[in-house]
């Protein structure tokens, strides 16, 4: 499936923090939250996500697979 410009630039924003960007997590970063504050990748964090890049830490936005289909 090819992505649209719009898909590839939201990828690019979601994706702006290097503990995202660790090899490890590159396959998995679609099916990781968003966070509900910047709408980038969130890290699960007890029981609820935290954003390593705004900080925001609570209830988890949706998957960013989801996000990106949307833009």
């Amino acid at each position: 499936m090819s992505m649209t410009e719009s898909q590839k630039r939201y990828l690019e924003h979601a994706m702006q923090h290097n503990l995202v960007r660790h090899p490890s997590l590159s396959e998995r970063v679609l099916d990781m939250p968003s966070c509900r504050k910047c709408e980038r990748v969130a890290l699960r964090h007890r029981k609820g996500v935290r954003c390593p890049v705004c900080g925001y830490e609570g209830p988890g936005g949706p998957p960013i697979r989801l996000i990106g289909r949307d833009v």
